[in-house]
C-alpha cells in the first residue's frame, strides 16, 4: 500500500482513485471469506436500451458462487422487447432455469430524468439480435405481472 501510495502522492485525485481500486480490490479478497452462502437477486432491467444491463446480467449469471439470481423483471419503453432479449440471452448462457417476467413500462418523457427524458435517446440496442425471438416455456412466467412474480418470489422464500 505504501508504495501504490507513493506513486501517487504527488496528485491527490490519483491517491483518490487508487485509494477507491485498492478498497474493491479487497472487497474481492475478503467477500469470499466472509459470504458463506449466496445472495438472492432479483435484477430489474431496462436491458438493451443502454449496455450497462447487459453487462451486468453477464456478471450475475457468471457469480453463480456468490450470487443466486432468482428473477430478472424487464422494466423499460418496451418490456416485453427487452424481457424477450433477456430470455435468448439466458438460453445463450444456459440458465433457461432464471425466469423473465415483464415489469413495468417506463413513464410518459416528461416524468423522466436525465437522458431518459430525451425522447428518441434511448432507442434499443439489440432490435437484430433478439426481435423475432419469442419466451421459451421454460423461463417464462404467467403472472399477471412482473411486480406480482416478484412479490410472490419474496413471499414463497419465507
Amino acid at each position: 500500500l505504501f508504495a501504490i501510495g507513493a506513486a501517487f502522492s504527488n496528485d491527490a485525485m490519483n491517491f483518490s482513485v487508487a485509494f477507491r481500486a485498492l478498497c474493491i480490490l479487497s472487497l474481492f479478497c475478503v467477500c469470499p471469506f466472509v459470504i458463506q452462502a449466496q445472495v438472492p437477486v432479483i435484477f430489474d432491467t431496462d436491458y438493451g436500451a443502454f449496455i450497462d444491463d447487459i453487462f451486468a446480467l453477464g456478471l450475475l449469471v457468471n457469480c453463480g458462487d456468490l450470487l443466486d439470481l432468482k428473477m430478472v423483471v424487464s422494466t423499460s419503453e418496451d418490456p416485453v422487447r427487452s424481457g424477450k432479449c433477456v430470455s435468448k440471452y439466458l438460453e445463450l448462457a444456459n440458465r433457461s432455469d432464471i425466469p423473465v417476467v415483464v415489469g413495468s413500462t417506463f413513464p410518459p418523457y416528461e416524468e423522466r430524468g436525465s437522458v431518459c427524458a430525451v425522447p428518441g435517446w434511448i432507442g434499443f440496442a439489440l432490435e437484430d439480435e433478439c426481435g423475432d425471438y419469442d419466451f421459451p416455456s421454460s423461463n417464462s412466467t404467467d403472472a399477471v405481472s412482473g411486480l406480482d412474480a416478484m412479490a410472490q418470489l419474496i413471499v414463497d422464500s419465507g
